[in-house]
């Protein structure tokens, strides 16, 4: 029987123990990705494994932790230093980032999600130091990336619009809802409604919906 593939999956880039949009995702997919026996996982974080969904327990998922480092410039000096070596150490086949994280370089394959470009179509909510860090970062990320996923075709439209070299190595793979819906349920009312599920920040566009309800009437 030939070795499984691994698959190195890079969370560093996230706070510890704390649940954001990206780590969502991350659990969720793992959760699937858990399912398929043909590749082993190894999971990068600052979480501590105790603080881990129930749901990834006893799965056969190997997790790393490592100390949270809140400033950017050392924490991408730290997975510089780190990610090669364990790449060597456990003979890992791919790095998957579910972010648009991870290192400048890369000698290995590597896939990286970009969940939005708030950086660019609305950086007017975004301090100018963390959009110098993006600019400065992330195009060399994603010319050294084997592949882009993209959450939505939005995304990927603005992928493209901004950074025109990506086109050939993007590809949009739709983020799902992470809520599971009673099949049962009844409605009393059978009135037009909506739900907006989301941070109440301004770059969530919380302030437009209500724009766009009050003027059609809703």
């Amino acid at each position: 029987m030939s070795q499984r593939k691994r698959i190195l999956i890079n969370h560093l880039s996230a706070p510890a123990n704390k649940i954001t949009g990206i780590t969502n995702y991350l659990f969720f997919l793992l959760d699937e990705l858990l399912k398929n026996q043909d590749f082993e996982y190894i999971l990068l974080t600052c979480w501590n494994q105790k603080e881990l969904p129930e749901m990834l327990n006893n799965r056969g998922l190997q997790v790393i932790t490592e100390k949270e480092i809140q400033s950017q410039p050392f924490a991408l000096l730290r997975q510089h230093l780190l990610i090669p070596k364990l790449i060597k150490e456990y003979k890992i086949d791919l790095e998957f980032v579910p972010s648009p994280g991870g290192c400048l370089f890369s000698l290995h394959p590597r896939i990286i999600v970009v969940h939005d470009l708030y950086m660019k179509v609305l950086k007017e909510h975004y301090k100018p130091m963390h959009r110098l860090w993006w600019n400065l970062f992330f195009p060399i990320k994603a010319r050294t990336a084997k592949q882009i996923i993209c959450v939505s075709k939005n995304t990927e439209n603005d992928l493209h619009e901004y950074y025109p070299y990506t086109k050939n190595k993007s590809i949009a793979i739709p983020n799902g809802p992470c809520l599971k819906a009673d099949e049962n349920y009844q409605m009393e009312n059978k009135e037009n409604f909506g739900v907006f599920v989301a941070n109440v920040t301004p770059n969530k566009g919380a302030k437009t919906l209500i724009g766009v309800m009050i003027i059609s009437g809703v």
